[in-house]
């Protein structure tokens, strides 16, 4: 009979929250108390237990994870680190550590292993390299490091994918001097840019060479 009307609270309880209820204290009190005042309060201390649970469930319980486009990945996802505000001109989202972010991205792609073409861009645009730049050091051409990235061929070579990623390690690195390599590269990059292309700009209601 005592088994029984354990077995009823049990059922009525539910397992979850039986689970923090003593089970001898339980028969103790069952064999002391066998009125329904008895069961009524003990419903109550549980329903107060488990309420409590719930609270302090819902004050733990991580924040939404954010789909961060911006970077040019489909796949990447944020928790924690991200505020959305009003302005003028409506909502604005700002993240915390932007270039530590793109960093550990960019680490992740690369111990990866394979690689999309997407993520591929993202690490040049990261090494602040045109994909002619990139092709230079890559012993690539232009037209190669641009089906890799738009996904025109079926996969980015796994020596490609290496070097890519040694480039850019060592460009990160504060003790390396690659970072100056690159540079002086771009550079080069955007001095033989301007001597192909001519730009003109509107300034003061009339065309002109641009100075840019």
């Amino acid at each position: 009979m005592l088994n029984t009307k354990i077995g009823t609270a049990k059922s009525i309880i539910g397992e979850p929250v039986w689970s923090l209820v003593s089970f001898a204290q339980l028969r103790r009190a069952f064999s002391r108390l066998q009125s329904s005042r008895f069961m009524a309060d003990l419903l109550t201390d549980i329903g107060a237990q488990m309420t409590h649970l719930v609270h302090m469930s819902g004050s733990m319980r991580k924040p939404d994870p954010y789909h961060y486009k911006d970077c040019g990945l489909d796949n990447i996802w944020l928790v924690g680190g991200v505020e959305t505000h009003e302005t003028p001109y409506g909502p604005a989202t700002s993240i915390a550590d932007l270039d530590d972010l793109h960093h550990a991205i960019a680490l992740d792609i690369i111990d990866g292993g394979d690689m999309t073409g997407p993520e591929f861009r993202f690490i040049r645009t990261e090494l602040e390299l045109s994909q002619r730049a990139l092709a230079d050091l890559l012993n690539a051409t232009e037209q190669q490091v641009h089906r890799w990235e738009t996904g025109k061929t079926d996969e980015i070579p796994g020596p490609v994918r290496t070097l890519l990623g040694g480039y850019y390690i060592e460009a990160t690195n504060p003790e390396s001097r690659m970072k100056e390599h690159l540079d002086r590269l771009g550079d080069l990059d955007t001095r033989v840019t301007a001597l192909e292309y001519r730009l003109f700009e509107m300034t003061d209601d009339h065309w002109a060479p641009s100075a840019a």
